[in-house]
């Protein structure tokens, strides 16, 4: 069941029914035009497609399954419902990052994947927005305006620890984190327009991707770190354009007259989710999914009157039959050569980085690893002769044993 509409008041009387319900449109059109840059980049992390995390009525925080059906509300603050904006997977995809003004201001907030668990990040007079998971789950990013206008800060994924990445008196937004967590891409006017950057996940090291008129928003990378797609209304209108990771290679995805926005990749890199207002209703926006080649579009969501905005892809732990063979670990513990499984004495989570040789370079392998007590996933990258694999683990350490194997 969708939520109730807005209520929209005009004090002094009664009006004309003309002046009413022309000034009703404004007042959406311009809600619909604030949400577009009130939303946060996107990562991709690499798993299986899960479900699809969205906004309704810029208000409600909804899933559904990757198809489209089993649109489930979790997030609900009756009688008069908050704004809840901008959904963002966990890697794991046990949790949802949002920001939600249901305690009088926009604050960054995380709740479980079923909408319960509800705890609240921050705690600031100022606006909170646009949440960005590590690709370890540990940090979470955000743009806030606490500092007089809008910069990126970086937190503990419960909240504490907030520090400043950025320091420029433009605008700094939407923050997405590289999947192999060395860099944040987002949106800047430091340079008069608003044009996507990239820095070092410490905040430095800033460089600019793109330089073209109009402005050019919503970053988000593919789960292989290769390529990012974004948003950019160049083209009289919003788009959904890619890109290389270094800015290069930028090509028009949608080329519709309708606006495209918060473009989102799923999790195995074939698929890119987005929000559309091509549907010919000026203030209805809905999902749409397509190839990332701009093929095979297919609209998801068909809900009239309410928006659906901001898809985020739900990352899911594959489960390959794993077959032992060498590999080496690299983490906080310095550097084991593991040819037997490795007890990880550890109480929180970690990251680290395994290099498997390639018996035969011309064979393609996937690179994966098991546990039967801990939720963990990761990422490959391979060149001829070695995969190294980025793992991601979540859960008490203490007595784990972790295989890490490769998959034919």
């Amino acid at each position: 069941m969708r939520p109730a509409q807005r209520k929209f008041s005009l004090a002094g009387g009664a009006r004309p029914v003309a002046l009413i319900a022309w000034l009703a449109i404004v007042g959406l059109l311009a809600l619909a035009a604030a949400v577009t840059w009130q939303g946060s980049g996107e990562a991709a992390f690499p798993g299986d497609n899960g479900k699809i995390a969205f906004t309704t009525d810029f208000a409600s925080i909804y899933v559904m399954n990757a198809d489209g059906t089993g649109q489930t509300r979790l997030t609900n603050n009756p009688p008069d419902p908050a704004s809840d904006h901008a959904p963002a997977w966990s890697p794991d995809g046990a949790k949802i990052a949002f920001y939600s003004d249901r305690d009088g201001n926009p604050e960054v907030y995380v709740m479980n994947a079923d909408g319960t668990g509800l705890t609240r990040l921050t705690n600031n007079p100022a606006t909170d927005a646009g949440p960005a998971w590590s690709p370890d789950g540990m940090k979470i990013a955000f743009y806030t305006n606490r500092d007089g206008n809008d910069e990126i800060y970086v937190m503990n994924a419960d909240g504490t620890g907030p520090t400043r990445l950025t320091n420029n008196p433009a605008s700094d937004a939407h923050p997405a984190w590289s999947p192999d967590g060395t860099k944040i891409a987002f949106r800047t006017n430091r340079d008069g327009d608003h044009e996507i950057y990239v820095m070092n996940a410490d905040g430095t090291g800033p460089a600019r991707l793109t330089n073209a008129l109009g402005q050019d928003a919503f970053p988000a990378w593919s789960p292989d770190g290769s390529r990012i797609a974004f948003a950019p209304s160049r083209d009289s209108n919003n788009e959904i354009y890619v890109m290389n990771a270094d800015g290069t290679g930028q090509t028009n995805l949608t080329n519709n007259s309708g606006h495209d926005g918060a473009p989102a990749w799923s999790p195995d890199g074939t698929k890119i989710a987005f929000h559309t207002r091509r549907d010919g209703r000026p203030i209805n926006n809905e999902i749409y999914v397509m190839n990332t080649d701009g093929t095979g579009l297919t609209r998801l969501t068909f809900n009239g009157n309410w928006s659906d905005t901001f898809p985020d892809w739900q990352p899911l732990v594959a489960t390959p039959t794993p077959t032992p063979g060498p590999a080496a670990l690299h983490g906080e513990r310095g550097t084991a050569v593991l040819t037997e499984p490795v007890k990880i004495d550890k109480e929180k989570a970690i990251s680290g980085l395994v290099t498997f040789t390639i018996p035969q370079p011309d064979t393609n392998y996937t690179a994966t690893f098991v546990s039967t007590d801990v939720l963990c996933r990761g990422q490959m990258v391979t060149d001829k002769t070695t995969a190294g694999f980025r793992a991601i683990c979540g859960g008490n350490f203490r007595d784990v044993t972790i295989d890490w194997v490769v998959i034919r």
